[in-house]
Order: C-alpha cells, then structure tokens, then sequence
C-alpha cells in the first residue's frame, strides 16, 4: 500500500505535455488509486492494495456504512464530474502497420494481447 501511496502523490505533481497525441496532462487531481496483482497462468489474485485504503466490508455489511463515510467515498455531483470527464479525452497511441509512424489509435484499431 505505501508503494501505491508514494506513485499515486509522485503522479499527482505532474505536468507534461504530449507531442504526438497533442494533449497536455495534468495529474494533480490523481489522489486515489488501487492495484490488484494477478497470476498470469491461473490468474489467481495475488495481492491488492488500494490508496486511500478502507475497509472493504463497510460495503458489504448493512448499516455500516455511515453518512459520512458515504460522502468521502462517493461524490454527490455526479453531474460536474461527468462534464469533467467529457472535457478530457483518453487517447491512446498505436503504430501504423503500413508506414510504421505512431498516430493516434482510431475506433477501427484493434489490440490482441497474449497471441501466443
């Protein structure tokens, strides 16, 4: 967890702007993050950690989850947010097959992972 705690707040303090996609990237609003660790051959979970950690039972117990808790774990302007996050754009960067230049990836793009 402290590991994930240490990414997370080095995340949150960075500002870099990006060439090829032509978007500028800034982080500070990274304050929360989990990570679960998989096998790949079984895909048994392995570990989890999330920052800010919790306990996860609070959700799954009735009554357990007070008013306050639910106010820091949930965002009550479901509204702002999503016009937040229309306002950015994820943009991912695949290579060209025919004239191997980066670009950035379209919704005909296709990704295979594990082809062997």
């Amino acid at each position: 967890e402290q590991a994930l705690k240490d990414i997370i707040i080095e995340y949150s303090t960075i500002k870099t702007n990006h060439g090829i996609a032509g978007y500028r990237q800034d982080s500070s609003n990274a304050t929360r993050g989990a990570v679960v660790a998989l096998e790949v051959d079984t895909g048994n979970v392995l570990a989890m950690a999330s920052y800010p950690s919790y306990d996860p039972n609070i959700f799954a117990v009735p009554g357990r989850l007070s008013s306050e808790m639910y106010k820091e774990f949930f965002t009550p302007d479901y509204r702002a947010f999503a016009e937040e996050l229309i306002k950015k754009k994820n943009v991912k960067i695949t290579e060209d097959e025919k004239t191997k230049k980066m670009r950035p990836a379209t919704p005909d793009d296709l990704f295979r992972f594990n082809e062997d």
